[in-house]
């Protein structure tokens, strides 16, 4: 069951703050130099990805903007991207090796608050 919905007014200033996050992961996966990879879904608990590759990578929200340079984000090797939309994130590598991806999650699920 929902709780019922509460109209609020505000009147005058209110002090706001970012709460911590829940939860997060960490893993390094293979890049690929000739068809795309999706390292991650979308999902709305997740406040940030970081990626981080120790060469240049492609970087694309689909499988087809990652794949080509054109459409895609070229991340230079060891500068890490921070990225806070909640989309499916996709690389294609310029080079075989790997990249590090770091997650960050507003909420880990239902019952894990």
């Amino acid at each position: 069951s929902t709780e019922p919905a509460v109209k609020v007014k505000v009147d005058g200033l209110v002090r706001t703050q970012q709460l911590p996050t829940k939860g997060g992961a960490t893993f390094t996966r293979a890049v690929n130099v000739t068809t795309p990879v999706q390292v991650l879904r979308a999902d709305p608990r997740r406040k940030r990805a970081v990626l981080l590759s120790a060469d240049d990578i492609l970087v694309g929200f689909s499988e087809p903007t990652a794949s080509q340079a054109s459409t895609s984000f070229r991340l230079l090797a060891a500068k890490p991207l921070d990225i806070t939309a909640v989309v499916d994130i996709w690389i294609l590598g310029t080079a075989a090796g790997n990249v590090s991806v770091l997650t960050e999650m507003w909420a880990m699920g239902e019952g894990a608050e």
